[in-house]
């Protein structure tokens, strides 16, 4: 074993490289006599290495170690180890990229506790890191550490680590950063409260799943406080609360009929006026105005009236919830985008009319126009693209990420949409693989033609992925396999972070609205796109 892993260590470069998504579930943590053993083995193989006390000769053996660790080709105990040795390596050479690195590797391959790791490293990392760059990398992880122990409801953790955070925040000197962990740390504190009231709730439903009242505590807590409907509501519908029992009900019968969709947001909008607590009136004006926008496409003229209505009045006056938890404010993508800088290919760009993108005419053998946007979506969220075909007959497609994976979801005419989880084509085969889901559709005489807009929601889950097309739910797909997903080639674009657009060459489409609402895993994240190379006789 032991000279196995030295030949491996010493191959290795000097940095590592991009780890691939790890498929499984998650190994049991070593015992601690155990690993301590085996990282005493490793400082006696390498004692030649670790004799090397510059900052430079410890960041390249961590970086070596880490690669190792991500590697997957030894004994649990050899990674866990390798990985621990790493950590203390990088905090030593002050290298906070690669220590949180090596963390967020043994969070992903071990059951450890991930938040109290987290916050140990960079508690440690902090004190030791003066340059910018690194400031800036201790701040973002303690941003990341509160939304994670946000998401995770871990809000003893969280207030512990808020002092470092703000610290750590201010001391890089990032606008963006502190102001994320200021909303955060007010968040922390306002739903400590809630969560200490409802928390013995879900104990209770762990012994007895039925009991009403526990069923409508913890429901409403998911629902009201944390926006969570997609766990929330099957709690609600079985709780003891008549009236949030019944508009649980309704919300999840829903579907796709316009009518029912329209009585959904009623039910939640009905509750709006009596409630007095800003978080959770603003949770119910989000699950209203959801089914409202949905149903508003097919709706009859009275009814998208009175829709249109509440949804102005609540965009002015209602109480709002950040753009990075469940349930807020959506992200505007579209003001994000530079054409010219954001098209995948310089010799087919989208072009901006007004305040909306249009596909360019493709030249030599593109297939595809293709539109990077810069935004690296959270874990979970729902994307809405409104769109209209201006010319031609060929399709339209989302690109979307997931689980470790990228896919598309592709609108042809006709109203033909599928998940291209395996490429855009490939429909009839994952019907056949996945019988009990709904993995491609038709809505009923959509899209609406040339020349008429089209809605598409793309509602994207951990666990779940729902598309609908102007209100009519044409994908719904439980367990989709996100981590085996590729896109097909001439589809796919360079960067592999990003959502996407792709219109057909022989298309032509008008996009006015990319909206992004962050349903679980922090806010959308801005990146940078790498703009498309001249071609070459026009260099």
């Amino acid at each position: 074993m032991r000279t196995l892993m030295i030949a491996v260590l010493l191959a290795f470069p000097a940095r590592p490289q991009a780890d691939p998504p790890q498929a499984g579930g998650k190994l049991p943590e070593p015992a601690p006599e155990e690993a301590k053993q085996t990282q005493k083995e490793i400082r006696d193989l390498f004692k030649n290495e670790y004799a090397q006390t510059s900052k430079a000769a410890r960041q390249s053996l961590a970086a070596r170690f880490l690669q190792f660790g991500r590697s997957g080709s030894e004994r649990p105990v050899n990674r866990y180890a390798v990985l621990k040795e790493a950590i203390e390596l990088a905090l030593l050479a002050e290298d906070a990229e690669i220590a949180l690195g090596a963390a967020e590797e043994v969070i992903k391959t071990f059951e450890v506790d991930g938040i109290a790791l987290k916050a140990d490293v960079l508690s440690r990392a902090k004190h030791s890191t003066a340059a910018p760059d690194a400031a800036r990398m201790v701040a973002k992880g303690y941003a990341d550490l509160l939304q994670e122990a946000l998401d995770a409801d871990a809000y003893d953790a969280a207030m512990k680590a808020v002092p470092k955070a703000q610290s750590a925040a201010r001391a890089a000197k990032d606008p963006a950063i502190l102001e994320k962990v200021e909303a955060l740390s007010k968040e922390i504190s306002e739903l400590r409260g809630e969560y200490a009231s409802a928390a013995r709730h879900r104990e209770t439903l762990k012994v007895n799943p039925a009991d009403p009242d526990a069923n409508a505590a913890w429901g409403t807590f998911l629902c009201l406080v944390k926006g969570d409907w997609e766990k929330g509501l099957p709690l609600l519908s079985r709780g003891a609360d008549e009236r949030l029992r019944r508009a649980a009900e309704k919300d999840l019968a829903a579907g796709s009929d316009p009518a029912a969709q329209m009585a959904a947001g009623d039910a939640w909008a009905d509750m709006i006026p009596a409630e007095r607590k800003a978080l959770r009136k603003a949770q119910l004006i989000a699950r209203a105005s959801y089914w409202y926008r949905t149903a508003l496409p097919r709706l009859d003229a009275l009814s998208r009236l009175r829709a249109t209505a509440r949804l102005e009045e609540w965009e002015r006056s209602a109480p709002r919830i950040s753009p990075g938890r469940p349930g807020g404010l959506a992200t505007d993508l579209l003001s994000w985008i530079d054409p010219a800088a954001h098209s995948a290919d310089p010799r087919s760009r989208w072009t901006l009319r007004g305040r909306a993108l249009v596909s360019g005419e493709n030249v030599g053998n593109q297939q595809f126009c293709r539109l990077q946007i810069p935004c690296a979506p959270p874990a979970e969220y729902e994307l809405t693209v409104a769109f209209r075909r201006l010319e031609g007959e060929g399709p339209f497609a989302v690109g979307l990420s997931a689980g470790g994976g990228r896919f598309v979801v592709l609108v042809r005419g006709g109203g033909a949409v599928s998940a291209g989880l395996f490429g855009g084509d490939d429909s009839h085969e994952l019907a056949r693989k996945y019988p009990a889901d709904k993995v491609a559709g038709r809505a009923e005489l959509q899209p609406e033609g040339k020349g008429k807009p089209d809605t598409l929601v793309c509602a994207v889950r951990a666990r779940h992925l729902q598309v609908s097309l102007n209100g009519h739910v044409v994908i719904d797909w439980k367990n989709p396999p996100y981590a085996e997903a590729s896109p097909p080639e001439e589809i796919d674009v360079p960067n592999r972070e990003c959502i996407y657009l792709a219109a057909r060459d022989v298309a032509t489409y008008e996009v006015s609205q990319i909206s992004l609402r962050a349903m679980g895993g922090g806010p959308p994240r801005r990146i940078a796109i790498q703009p498309p190379a001249a071609p070459r006789g026009e260099r």
